[in-house]
């Protein structure tokens, strides 16, 4: 396994790459750039900024940043991967090639190896059914990424780095998650503090264990590390398998979404006062989330029937209030789908039935969500949504400053020329 690894690490550079996995990794990190920079719902972090009395280090902007990232549910995930690769090591890997003014094109080939083992990775794992795919298996390729970011060559050191950086995974519960608590978002600010630490806890001496890997996801965190099926032909870039979110809930969501959207879009006099009940049928892992009262709205954003409901009260026009939200959730019924089981991974198939109380049922049915990579027009959603996300905290032309140069990454300029970035303070804190 680790001979493919580190053969597609030393082989790998973008004259090699396909433009259009360039362009894509380049939508990827504008992304994931323009929700750290987005200081919205983050009284919390302000908070931890307000109580952090010297200059910020690498260390600490790495971990608020990738807290940042994952907090309004927005950041990028992969259909393959069954999971988020990005969010674990982009932080600490903007933050160290701003500090250690590496190349732009470095940064770029250190991201899309990173991102491309991690998906591996994260599709022959199989997690416990409480482990939720947050702060654990991307370590193992944010390690891959931090060495490729620093164009380390002995094997040895890598492997190390590999063995070290995936001991560094949190158990993260699903049930946190639908309770409502953030705990979930400080681990993923935890993973990247520590991949900002990794070079220097190598050149200590210390090592990890060739076994963890295995031993960590068949027996602790995982049932199944199914290396027999593991893919070593890089010749097919998963990030071609990787989405956007548009709308600020988990992706198990986004089907759903889509799905009552159409429904409502072509019975426009549909009144709320119509609807008697709405069924939706999807594959099973977005089957689980079927809640029907939500505790607050960040445990909504993990909920089918509170993300349609609020779907539903935005588009009538009326107050989208918590409780409003909860209450019409009872009418929303989440059904697990064997006929879209068997399509999985690729297709993630969705069926909404809503029923009126006159007996009249309203079908719509997709295979895809809005995001994805076969969505129209998606390289404008994605420009437009992190114009929208720097915008709350910088000016309209750093803004499209910071947007033309991380759209140049293959070009050969400095990372240092994003320094104000490790300097940016909104309403007191800096992200």
């Amino acid at each position: 396994m680790y001979d493919h690894l580190i053969k597609y690490y030393n082989s790998f550079n973008l004259e090699k790459t396909p433009e259009e996995i360039i362009s894509k990794a380049k939508l990827l990190i504008l992304d994931s750039l323009g929700l750290m920079l987005n200081a919205q719902n983050s009284t919390k972090l302000q908070h931890l900024y307000t109580h952090h009395d010297e200059e910020p280090t690498i260390l600490f902007k790495s971990f608020i940043d990738g807290t940042l990232l994952v907090s309004n549910e927005l950041d990028e995930g992969n259909v393959l991967a069954k999971g988020h690769p990005a969010c674990h090591f982009t932080p600490a890997l903007i933050n160290l090639a701003i500090h250690h003014n590496v190349s732009t094109k470095n940064l770029l080939e250190a991201f899309i190896v990173g991102y491309e083992i991690s998906a591996r990775i994260g599709e022959i794992i199989q997690l416990k059914p409480g482990i939720h795919p947050h702060a654990n298996w991307g370590m193992i390729g944010g390690a891959f990424a931090i060495a490729k970011l620093f164009q380390w060559k002995e094997q040895s050191k890598i492997l190390n780095a590999v063995f070290l950086a995936s001991q560094f995974a949190f158990p993260t519960l699903w049930d946190s998650v639908f309770e409502g608590k953030e705990v979930r978002n400080l681990l993923i600010g935890f993973n990247n503090l520590t991949l900002s630490l990794l070079s220097k806890i190598i050149e200590a001496g210390y090592e990890g264990s060739d076994k963890s890997i295995e031993i960590l996801y068949k027996d602790i965190l995982g049932t199944k590390f199914d290396i027999e099926k593991f893919n070593t032909d890089f010749s097919y870039n998963y990030l071609e398998m990787s989405y956007f979110k548009i709308y600020d809930f988990c992706r198990f969501c986004h089907g759903p979404i889509d799905g009552i959207l159409k429904i409502l879009q072509d019975n426009q006099n549909l009144k709320l006062s119509d609807i008697k009940r709405i069924d939706v049928y999807t594959y099973r892992s977005a089957a689980i989330l079927d809640s029907q009262y939500c505790e607050n709205e960040f445990a909504g954003k993990f909920s089918i029937p509170y993300a349609i409901s609020k779907t539903i009260l935005l588009n009538k026009r009326i107050n989208v209030a918590h409780d409003l939200i909860n209450q019409f959730s009872k009418n929303v019924h989440v059904h697990d789908s064997e006929e879209f089981n068997l399509l999985l991974p690729k297709i993630r198939a969705t069926k909404i039935r809503l029923t009126t109380h006159k007996g009249i049922e309203l079908e719509s049915e997709l295979s895809t969500a809005l995001g994805d990579g076969n969505t129209d027009n998606l390289d404008k959603l994605v420009i437009d949504k992190f114009e929208s996300n720097a915008s709350t905290i910088f000016s309209n032309i750093e803004v499209s400053f910071l947007k033309d140069f991380i759209l140049n990454l293959h070009r050969e300029n400095n990372m240092s020329d994003l320094e104000f970035l490790l300097r940016r303070e909104t309403n007191g804190m800096g992200c």
